[in-house]
């Protein structure tokens, strides 16, 4: 079933990891407690099922999230997995048998699709000369991440998740780049004929809309 964003992250929730967050004065606390709950999670593989799905519904709702906070998201991702596993152990192995049937390569794909596109944009010509570097990013989405939009967006069915690869590029400018762009635009401008340089020497209007008379008739 969807579940709700209200009922995935309530406020309650929020308010906690807020709490957690901004009383804790030695940022290795928070590690320990992320540890010790990872820790719990995976002993909880052979409790009973209700404390085993109390501490998944945690894990997801306050745990995951805070270790997402302190930057830790990545070394912590069991927690958020476990947690999903023993919630919804049914639906997870499907999203799994999913993602190797449609997406087996999807980390390979991946590396070639950056390669193809760094090359591709150091030798555009529109980019010749304007940049210093071009550095490109990307991430296959994890199951457990495809497994949460499915059930908070509602998207009904897993082909509808867009976003299963996603490539981040960021330009640096060479210094004379500006310049460069300058000189490009004013050599696109059409030159002004010789009534519009008239009409603009006699009338400036500034951006509060006053008028400036300019020429024979002076200005105040």
């Amino acid at each position: 079933r969807r579940v709700a964003a209200a009922e995935w992250d309530n406020q309650a929730a929020s308010d906690l990891r807020l709490a957690m967050l901004s009383s804790t004065t030695e940022p290795r606390a928070l590690l320990v407690l992320l540890a010790c709950r990872l820790a719990e999670l995976r002993a909880a593989q052979a409790a009973p099922a209700p404390l085993r799905q109390a501490l998944a519904s945690e894990g997801v709702r306050l745990y995951a999230p805070l270790a997402q906070a302190v930057g830790f998201g990545i070394e912590f991702a069991e927690i958020e997995s476990r947690s999903y596993e023993y919630l919804f152990p049914n639906e997870l192995a499907r999203v799994y048998a999913w993602y190797a049937q449609t997406w087996p390569d999807a980390d390979a794909l991946l590396a070639n699709l950056k390669a193809r596109l760094r090359a591709h944009l150091e030798a555009a010509p529109a980019l010749q000369g304007l940049l210093s570097s071009v550095h490109v990013s990307g991430r296959a989405k994890k199951v457990e991440s495809t497994f949460k939009k499915v059930i908070t967006d509602g998207l009904g069915r897993l082909d509808a998740v867009m976003d299963v690869i996603a490539m981040r590029v960021v330009f640096t400018p060479a210094d004379e780049a500006p310049a460069m762009l300058a000189a490009r635009w004013c050599s696109n401008q059409q030159p002004a004929t010789e009534p519009e340089v008239e009409a603009a020497a006699e009338v400036i209007t500034t951006d509060d809309g006053a008028e400036l008379i300019t020429g024979d008739e002076g200005a105040e």
